[in-house]
């Protein structure tokens, strides 16, 4: 029977999708509703909407609920939803707001709140926890449209010391997003203007390493510098060595599914190397939770790493 054949694709899909799966999935890989019927009458599905499905026994949370809102509306978590999902403080998963492109014949859907966007960049577009979602940068200009400019600002800031957002990533929006008319489009700007050529403000990491380098016994690093060639600019570090040639970058989940541009970074780091310095990279987890470990690493590299 069909609905056999293809049960193990059905538990792919779902384990990535937090045991969801939607309709046009399941014709995809060869049911018919004919079939879907028998899954739900056996009691292996869970109708959810007329578009989407679950696995039965799901546990439902709201990350689950957003996720299927993303897939119901065929579009991505944004606005207050997707500053929620990053962490920002102060908002909430639900209401789900999902933004989709405008146009299209997609129906409309009672389990999310949707927004119809001209310019959906999938540059502006990453996953984080399995979810679909608007990059922080993209997610501050679409908050600018209704959010008080002091809560903006705030929210700016929290993004910004925690890395999820740079100057540079917001120079790009900028250039990529029509501004004329859009609402909130001039608050961003000055917003960024304010902090170009700062530091962002301290997110707890900057100390905690200053404390690992301490107990090292190292010099101290110098945070968030500007490190060239001979030429040009190579780009802003997280932290760089006063006496080597050694240059430590704090790595996360977060960070790289906020910023990641695999190839951006692969270049840089190549770059970085070619003008001699030695980059290596630390996990918040083994700044936080690995002390020792850390320590040890950081002694190694030191020893390794040119003089300048």
């Amino acid at each position: 029977m069909i609905v056999d054949r293809v049960h193990p694709q059905i538990t792919i899909l779902t384990s990535v999708q937090k045991g969801l799966i939607t309709r046009a999935q399941l014709t995809q890989i060869g049911l018919n509703r004919h079939n879907v019927a028998h899954l739900v009458n056996a009691g292996r599905l869970v109708r959810v909407t007329p578009r989407l499905l679950m696995l039965r026994g799901t546990p439902v949370d709201d990350h689950v609920e957003a996720l299927g809102a993303t897939l119901d509306a065929q579009g991505v978590l944004s606005h207050q939803s997707a500053a929620a999902l990053w962490g920002v403080p102060g908002y909430s998963l639900k209401p789900v707001h999902v933004t989709r492109d405008r146009g299209g014949r997609v129906r409309p859907t009672h389990v999310a709140r949707v927004h119809a966007c001209r310019l959906l960049d999938l540059d502006h577009i990453t996953k984080y926890q399995e979810i679909p979602v608007l990059r922080p940068g993209r997610v501050l200009f679409d908050l600018a449209a209704t959010e008080h400019p002091a809560r903006l600002t705030r929210s700016l800031d929290w993004m910004w010391s925690r890395r999820l957002v740079t100057v540079e990533s917001l120079d790009r929006i900028v250039s990529e997003l029509p501004g004329q008319g859009r609402k909130g489009h001039g608050l961003i700007r000055e917003l960024i203007e304010e902090r170009r050529g700062l530091a962002p403000i301290g997110s707890g990491l900057e100390s905690r390493f200053d404390v690992i380098v301490s107990a090292a016994g190292l010099p101290p690093f110098k945070r968030q510098l500007d490190l060239g060639d001979d030429q040009q600019w190579i780009g802003r570090v997280d932290f760089a060595s006063t006496v080597k040639l050694l240059v430590v970058e704090i790595g996360s989940e977060l960070h790289h599914a906020a910023l990641s541009d695999l190839e951006h970074d692969a270049q840089r780091r190549e770059r970085l190397e070619r003008a001699g310095f030695m980059v290596r990279e630390l996990s918040e987890h083994e700044l936080f939770h690995r002390r020792a470990h850390t320590i040890d690493l950081l002694r190694q590299w030191y020893r390794e790493a040119p003089s300048r």
